[in-house]
């Protein structure tokens, strides 16, 4: 009994109180909900799956980026649907879109990389199609919808 006497001492200041009150129960329940639910997260996605999870998502907004920035090229470009067009390939239209007017002061892409390769990331391509449709993000040859 003395031991236990001892226990209350040192945990409760002293206080005689040995049991839990409900707002400690709660609080310690809400925690291991949380631990759970991280290890349970852990457990089904291994740190692989998260890394290109993420880096699909990033190529996703800078797909949308890409989307953006064609409206903007559309609306402020005299007969924009011929310019496109001539531009001709994916790296000319990013081109185009990065530093319309040759020089980086401006652009509608500000801070891009210089190609579209390094802009997208590893292991994406994209296929900027018309100025009217969205861009065509794929992995791998598979479509990866954004």
């Amino acid at each position: 009994m003395k031991q236990h006497f001892i226990f209350c001492a040192v945990f409760f200041h002293g206080r005689r109180r040995c049991g839990m009150t409900m707002m400690e129960i709660l609080v310690t329940l809400a925690l291991l909900a949380i631990l759970a639910g991280a290890a349970t997260v852990m457990h089904q996605a291994p740190m692989g799956n998260a890394v290109a999870a993420v880096s699909a998502k990033s190529a996703a907004a800078r797909c949308q980026a890409l989307d953006t920035a064609k409206q903007v090229f559309r609306s402020r470009v005299a007969d924009a649907d011929a310019v496109w067009a001539a531009l001709g390939s994916n790296d000319a239209k990013y081109a185009a879109l990065r530093a319309p007017d040759g020089s980086t002061q401006f652009s509608y892409l500000p801070m891009a990389p210089a190609s579209l390769a390094d802009y997208i990331g590893p292991g994406f391509y994209v296929n900027l199609t018309t100025l009217y449709d969205k861009c065509v993000l794929t992995r791998n040859g598979v479509i990866v919808p954004y």
